[in-house]
């Protein structure tokens, strides 16, 4: 979803907490850094995120934060858009970092913040599922429209799932699904 307050958050962690409750391996990444984070809906306390290990201050595991069901979330994602400006070896380290620790788990999940950022465009379109969180409201249609656009611009040719939240029925749901279709 590509503006505030349609439940993406909302949508990840419960996805995430239920996986990891049937015994799957779950990452979530929190890409969000707002009131809404993640951690902050959980109440934990990100001492350490991802802006810590792409300045080397420790290492990847040491900013992993663990959840109800073992449920494993590094916040601070959205740093990631400081590595087009890092010296390129340690930009590189970093990422292929992440790509091993990824590795380790049944589902990684990607909770981003708003917007349509390069970045987080770029998270949406290496995953191997984007759902996209809307709501009746104009303005969330709108901005969704728009970052399938900015997808369908960079090369993104899947479909993506969609999630209408918030609707008052099933009616309204289907027709909210419809229109995006």
């Amino acid at each position: 979803g590509g503006v505030g307050g349609v439940g993406k958050t909302s949508v990840a962690l419960n996805l995430g907490l239920t996986l990891a409750k049937q015994g799957k391996r779950v990452l979530l990444l929190d890409g969000d850094t707002g009131p809404s984070s993640v951690t902050a809906r959980l109440g934990l306390e990100a001492g350490r995120d991802l802006s810590g290990v792409l300045e080397a201050k420790y290492a990847l595991e040491e900013a992993l934060l663990t959840a109800d069901y073992d449920l494993d979330i590094l916040p601070g994602v959205a740093a990631l858009h400081r590595c087009p400006d890092m010296d390129q070896r340690d930009a590189m380290t970093a990422l292929e970092a992440l790509d091993e620790l990824e590795r380790g788990y049944d589902y990684v999940i990607l909770d981003t913040g708003s917007g349509t950022d390069l970045p987080g465009l770029h998270m949406v379109a290496s995953a191997a599922l984007a759902c996209m969180v809307v709501t009746p409201d104009p303005d969330s249609l709108k901005q969704v429209f728009s970052l399938v656009r900015n997808l369908r611009k960079r090369g993104y040719r899947r479909v993506p799932s969609v999630v209408v939240n918030m609707a008052s029925g099933a009616s309204q749901a289907q027709s909210i699904f419809q229109r995006l279709d």
